[in-house]
Protein backbone atom coordinates (compact mmCIF):
# COMPACT_ATOMS: atom_id res chain seq x y z
CA UNK A 1 0.00 0.00 0.00
CA UNK A 2 2.84 2.38 0.86
CA UNK A 3 4.43 1.72 -2.54
CA UNK A 4 1.17 2.55 -4.30
CA UNK A 5 0.81 5.73 -2.25
CA UNK A 6 4.37 6.71 -3.06
CA UNK A 7 3.77 6.16 -6.77
CA UNK A 8 0.55 8.18 -6.64
CA UNK A 9 2.27 10.99 -4.71
CA UNK A 10 5.12 10.99 -7.22
CA UNK A 11 2.71 11.27 -10.13
CA UNK A 12 0.84 14.17 -8.52
CA UNK A 13 4.05 16.01 -7.63
CA UNK A 14 5.67 15.53 -11.03
CA UNK A 15 5.23 18.53 -13.34
CA UNK A 16 5.58 16.26 -16.37
CA UNK A 17 2.79 13.97 -15.20
CA UNK A 18 0.62 16.96 -14.28
CA UNK A 19 1.11 18.43 -17.74
CA UNK A 20 0.29 15.10 -19.41
CA UNK A 21 -2.90 14.71 -17.35
CA UNK A 22 -3.89 18.30 -18.07
CA UNK A 23 -3.50 17.78 -21.82
CA UNK A 24 -5.48 14.52 -21.59
CA UNK A 25 -8.38 16.02 -19.62
CA UNK A 26 -8.41 19.11 -21.86
CA UNK A 27 -8.55 16.98 -24.99
CA UNK A 28 -11.36 14.81 -23.66
CA UNK A 29 -13.51 17.64 -22.30
CA UNK A 30 -12.88 20.36 -24.87
CA UNK A 31 -12.78 18.28 -28.04
CA UNK A 32 -16.01 16.42 -27.30
CA UNK A 33 -18.65 17.07 -29.96
CA UNK A 34 -16.28 19.17 -32.05
CA UNK A 35 -17.50 17.90 -35.42
CA UNK A 36 -21.35 18.14 -35.44
CA UNK A 37 -22.85 20.92 -37.52
CA UNK A 38 -24.50 23.84 -35.81
CA UNK A 39 -23.74 25.75 -32.61
CA UNK A 40 -24.90 28.60 -30.40
CA UNK A 41 -26.17 31.59 -32.42
CA UNK A 42 -23.37 33.98 -31.47
CA UNK A 43 -20.80 31.31 -32.36
CA UNK A 44 -22.38 30.86 -35.79
CA UNK A 45 -22.29 34.62 -36.42
CA UNK A 46 -18.64 34.88 -35.41
CA UNK A 47 -17.74 31.84 -37.53
CA UNK A 48 -19.42 33.41 -40.58
CA UNK A 49 -17.54 36.67 -40.03
CA UNK A 50 -14.21 34.84 -39.99
CA UNK A 51 -15.15 32.60 -42.92
CA UNK A 52 -16.19 35.49 -45.16
CA UNK A 53 -13.00 37.35 -44.31
CA UNK A 54 -10.95 34.28 -45.27
CA UNK A 55 -12.83 33.65 -48.52
CA UNK A 56 -13.65 37.16 -49.70
CA UNK A 57 -10.72 38.97 -48.11
CA UNK A 58 -12.92 41.80 -46.79
CA UNK A 59 -10.15 43.30 -44.67
CA UNK A 60 -10.06 45.24 -42.35
CA UNK A 61 -13.83 45.28 -41.65
CA UNK A 62 -15.67 41.96 -41.15
CA UNK A 63 -18.98 41.47 -42.94
CA UNK A 64 -21.92 39.20 -42.07
CA UNK A 65 -24.39 39.40 -44.99
CA UNK A 66 -25.38 41.92 -47.66
CA UNK A 67 -28.54 42.69 -45.67
CA UNK A 68 -27.36 42.48 -42.06
CA UNK A 69 -24.10 43.86 -40.68
CA UNK A 70 -22.54 44.47 -44.07
CA UNK A 71 -19.83 46.13 -41.99
CA UNK A 72 -19.55 44.57 -38.55
CA UNK A 73 -18.43 47.09 -35.93
CA UNK A 74 -20.12 45.56 -32.88
CA UNK A 75 -16.81 44.28 -31.50
CA UNK A 76 -13.09 44.80 -32.14
CA UNK A 77 -11.93 42.56 -34.99
CA UNK A 78 -9.01 40.59 -33.51
CA UNK A 79 -10.87 37.30 -33.09
CA UNK A 80 -12.31 37.44 -36.60
CA UNK A 81 -8.84 38.04 -38.04
CA UNK A 82 -7.59 35.03 -36.08
CA UNK A 83 -10.49 32.89 -37.29
CA UNK A 84 -9.90 33.89 -40.89
CA UNK A 85 -6.26 32.78 -40.69
CA UNK A 86 -7.29 29.34 -39.39
CA UNK A 87 -10.00 29.01 -42.05
CA UNK A 88 -7.50 30.02 -44.71
CA UNK A 89 -4.96 27.44 -43.55
CA UNK A 90 -7.20 24.49 -42.64
CA UNK A 91 -10.50 25.15 -44.41
CA UNK A 92 -13.78 26.57 -43.15
CA UNK A 93 -15.78 23.98 -41.22
CA UNK A 94 -17.49 23.53 -37.85
CA UNK A 95 -14.51 21.80 -36.25
CA UNK A 96 -12.05 24.58 -37.11
CA UNK A 97 -14.60 27.16 -35.96
CA UNK A 98 -14.77 25.49 -32.53
CA UNK A 99 -10.99 25.06 -32.39
CA UNK A 100 -10.55 28.80 -32.95
CA UNK A 101 -12.02 29.31 -29.49
CA UNK A 102 -10.64 26.22 -27.78
CA UNK A 103 -7.08 27.27 -28.60
CA UNK A 104 -7.57 30.15 -26.18
CA UNK A 105 -9.11 27.83 -23.57
CA UNK A 106 -5.98 25.68 -23.60
CA UNK A 107 -3.73 28.76 -23.64
CA UNK A 108 -5.50 30.01 -20.50
CA UNK A 109 -4.83 26.71 -18.76
CA UNK A 110 -1.18 26.90 -19.82
CA UNK A 111 -0.93 30.41 -18.37
CA UNK A 112 -2.16 29.14 -15.02
CA UNK A 113 -0.06 25.96 -15.09
CA UNK A 114 3.25 27.52 -16.15
CA UNK A 115 2.80 31.16 -15.25
CA UNK A 116 1.80 30.91 -11.61
CA UNK A 117 4.16 28.14 -10.53
CA UNK A 118 6.61 30.69 -9.07
CA UNK A 119 4.04 32.30 -6.76
CA UNK A 120 2.31 29.12 -5.52
CA UNK A 121 3.25 27.36 -2.30
CA UNK A 122 3.81 24.05 -4.07
CA UNK A 123 3.74 22.79 -7.64
CA UNK A 124 0.40 21.04 -7.14
CA UNK A 125 -1.63 24.24 -6.73
CA UNK A 126 -1.44 25.44 -10.37
CA UNK A 127 -2.49 21.97 -11.54
CA UNK A 128 -5.50 21.92 -9.18
CA UNK A 129 -6.43 25.44 -10.29
CA UNK A 130 -6.38 24.30 -13.93
CA UNK A 131 -8.64 21.33 -13.15
CA UNK A 132 -11.09 23.53 -11.25
CA UNK A 133 -11.32 25.94 -14.18
CA UNK A 134 -11.53 23.10 -16.70
CA UNK A 135 -14.50 21.56 -14.85
CA UNK A 136 -16.38 24.83 -14.41
CA UNK A 137 -19.59 24.72 -16.44
CA UNK A 138 -19.43 28.27 -17.90
CA UNK A 139 -15.86 27.60 -19.07
CA UNK A 140 -16.88 24.32 -20.71
CA UNK A 141 -19.91 25.94 -22.32
CA UNK A 142 -17.92 28.82 -23.75
CA UNK A 143 -15.31 26.39 -25.07
CA UNK A 144 -17.91 24.64 -27.24
CA UNK A 145 -18.27 27.51 -29.73
CA UNK A 146 -16.19 30.45 -31.01
CA UNK A 147 -16.69 33.55 -28.89
CA UNK A 148 -14.85 36.61 -27.64
CA UNK A 149 -14.77 35.70 -23.95
CA UNK A 150 -12.17 32.97 -24.46
CA UNK A 151 -9.44 35.22 -25.94
CA UNK A 152 -10.40 37.87 -23.38
CA UNK A 153 -9.77 35.61 -20.38
CA UNK A 154 -6.70 34.10 -22.05
CA UNK A 155 -4.96 37.43 -22.68
CA UNK A 156 -5.88 38.84 -19.26
CA UNK A 157 -4.53 35.74 -17.54
CA UNK A 158 -1.24 35.97 -19.42
CA UNK A 159 -1.11 39.71 -18.66
CA UNK A 160 -1.55 38.89 -14.97
CA UNK A 161 1.34 36.43 -15.15
CA UNK A 162 3.78 38.98 -16.56
CA UNK A 163 2.42 41.80 -14.41
CA UNK A 164 3.20 39.82 -11.25
CA UNK A 165 6.55 38.90 -12.74
CA UNK A 166 7.32 42.58 -13.36
CA UNK A 167 6.66 43.31 -9.68
CA UNK A 168 9.26 40.69 -8.79
CA UNK A 169 12.08 41.46 -11.21
CA UNK A 170 11.31 45.11 -12.17
CA UNK A 171 12.29 44.31 -15.75
CA UNK A 172 10.99 46.43 -18.59
CA UNK A 173 10.46 43.34 -20.75
CA UNK A 174 7.96 41.84 -18.26
CA UNK A 175 5.79 44.97 -18.11
CA UNK A 176 5.97 45.37 -21.90
CA UNK A 177 4.74 41.80 -22.43
CA UNK A 178 2.02 42.32 -19.81
CA UNK A 179 0.94 45.45 -21.67
CA UNK A 180 0.99 43.56 -24.97
CA UNK A 181 -1.42 40.96 -23.62
CA UNK A 182 -3.61 43.66 -22.10
CA UNK A 183 -3.78 45.35 -25.50
CA UNK A 184 -4.74 42.06 -27.15
CA UNK A 185 -7.52 41.66 -24.57
CA UNK A 186 -8.82 45.10 -25.53
CA UNK A 187 -8.66 44.13 -29.20
CA UNK A 188 -10.49 40.89 -28.39
CA UNK A 189 -13.54 42.37 -26.68
CA UNK A 190 -12.89 46.00 -25.86
CA UNK A 191 -14.56 47.52 -22.80
CA UNK A 192 -14.81 44.33 -20.65
CA UNK A 193 -11.00 44.30 -20.45
CA UNK A 194 -10.86 47.69 -18.70
CA UNK A 195 -11.88 46.49 -15.19
CA UNK A 196 -8.68 44.42 -15.26
CA UNK A 197 -6.62 47.61 -15.27
CA UNK A 198 -8.66 49.00 -12.38
CA UNK A 199 -8.10 45.74 -10.49
CA UNK A 200 -4.34 46.04 -10.92
CA UNK A 201 -4.45 49.60 -9.61
CA UNK A 202 -6.43 48.49 -6.55
CA UNK A 203 -3.89 45.69 -6.06
CA UNK A 204 -1.09 48.26 -5.93
CA UNK A 205 -2.98 50.36 -3.41
CA UNK A 206 -3.91 47.48 -1.12
CA UNK A 207 -0.37 46.12 -1.06
CA UNK A 208 1.21 49.59 -0.84
CA UNK A 209 3.36 48.93 -3.88
CA UNK A 210 3.45 52.41 -5.37
CA UNK A 211 6.64 53.67 -3.68
CA UNK A 212 9.27 51.65 -5.56
CA UNK A 213 9.05 50.82 -9.24
CA UNK A 214 5.66 49.13 -9.15
CA UNK A 215 3.66 52.14 -10.32
CA UNK A 216 6.07 52.57 -13.21
CA UNK A 217 5.52 48.94 -14.24
CA UNK A 218 1.76 49.48 -14.03
CA UNK A 219 1.86 52.64 -16.17
CA UNK A 220 3.97 50.90 -18.81
CA UNK A 221 1.39 48.09 -18.96
CA UNK A 222 -1.46 50.58 -19.42
CA UNK A 223 0.32 52.71 -22.03
CA UNK A 224 1.42 49.72 -24.10
CA UNK A 225 -2.04 48.12 -23.91
CA UNK A 226 -3.92 51.26 -24.91
CA UNK A 227 -1.34 51.99 -27.62
CA UNK A 228 -1.87 48.56 -29.15
CA UNK A 229 -5.65 48.96 -29.03
CA UNK A 230 -5.44 52.34 -30.81
CA UNK A 231 -4.01 50.57 -33.86
CA UNK A 232 -7.58 49.48 -34.64
CA UNK A 233 -9.11 52.99 -35.00
CA UNK A 234 -5.97 54.12 -36.83
CA UNK A 235 -6.40 51.22 -39.27
CA UNK A 236 -10.03 52.20 -39.79
CA UNK A 237 -9.05 55.83 -40.26
CA UNK A 238 -6.49 54.86 -42.91
CA UNK A 239 -9.25 52.97 -44.76
CA UNK A 240 -11.86 55.75 -44.40
CA UNK A 241 -13.90 53.61 -41.98
CA UNK A 242 -13.46 55.63 -38.79
CA UNK A 243 -17.22 56.03 -38.48
CA UNK A 244 -17.27 52.34 -37.59
CA UNK A 245 -15.15 53.04 -34.51
CA UNK A 246 -17.53 55.83 -33.55
CA UNK A 247 -20.42 53.37 -33.93
CA UNK A 248 -18.60 50.93 -31.65
CA UNK A 249 -18.08 53.64 -29.02
CA UNK A 250 -21.75 54.56 -29.10
CA UNK A 251 -23.05 50.99 -29.13
CA UNK A 252 -20.67 49.32 -26.68
CA UNK A 253 -19.51 52.07 -24.33
CA UNK A 254 -22.80 53.92 -23.98
CA UNK A 255 -25.40 51.37 -25.12
CA UNK A 256 -23.99 48.42 -23.18
CA UNK A 257 -21.94 49.77 -20.28
CA UNK A 258 -23.97 52.87 -19.40
CA UNK A 259 -27.47 52.13 -20.68
CA UNK A 260 -27.25 48.36 -20.08
CA UNK A 261 -28.94 47.54 -23.41
CA UNK A 262 -32.17 48.89 -21.91
CA UNK A 263 -32.17 46.07 -19.36
CA UNK A 264 -31.66 47.76 -16.03
CA UNK A 265 -31.94 45.88 -12.77
CA UNK A 266 -31.81 46.92 -9.12
CA UNK A 267 -30.86 43.44 -7.96
CA UNK A 268 -27.39 44.11 -6.58
CA UNK A 269 -26.90 40.43 -5.69
CA UNK A 270 -27.65 39.16 -9.22
CA UNK A 271 -24.02 38.40 -10.08
CA UNK A 272 -23.38 36.54 -6.83
CA UNK A 273 -26.53 34.43 -7.14
CA UNK A 274 -25.58 33.63 -10.73
CA UNK A 275 -22.08 32.63 -9.60
CA UNK A 276 -23.40 30.39 -6.81
CA UNK A 277 -25.98 28.82 -9.10
CA UNK A 278 -23.49 27.74 -11.75
CA UNK A 279 -20.17 27.46 -9.89
CA UNK A 280 -20.92 26.57 -6.25
CA UNK A 281 -19.23 23.12 -6.27
CA UNK A 282 -16.08 24.56 -7.81
CA UNK A 283 -16.08 27.55 -5.46
CA UNK A 284 -16.21 25.13 -2.51
CA UNK A 285 -13.36 23.10 -3.97
CA UNK A 286 -11.34 26.31 -4.44
CA UNK A 287 -11.92 27.37 -0.83
CA UNK A 288 -11.05 23.88 0.42
CA UNK A 289 -7.80 23.66 -1.57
Amino acid sequence: MDDKNNIFAHILSSRSWQFAMLIFFSSVLLLANIFPAGMFMDGTIYAVLGKKMAILGNFPVPSFTHQHHTEFFEHPPFFFYFESILFKLFGANWAIARLSGQIFSVATLMAIFFGFKNISKNNLQPFIACLILLLTLPFLKKSRFPNLDLPLICFLTWSSVFYLKSLQNYKLSSSLIAGLFFGLALLAKGVPALPFAFGLFVHLLLHKKWQKGEMQQFLILIIVGLGLFLLWPLLLLANNKFDGFQHWLTKQVYGTVIDGRNQRSNNLLFYFTHLIKYCLPWLLITLFT
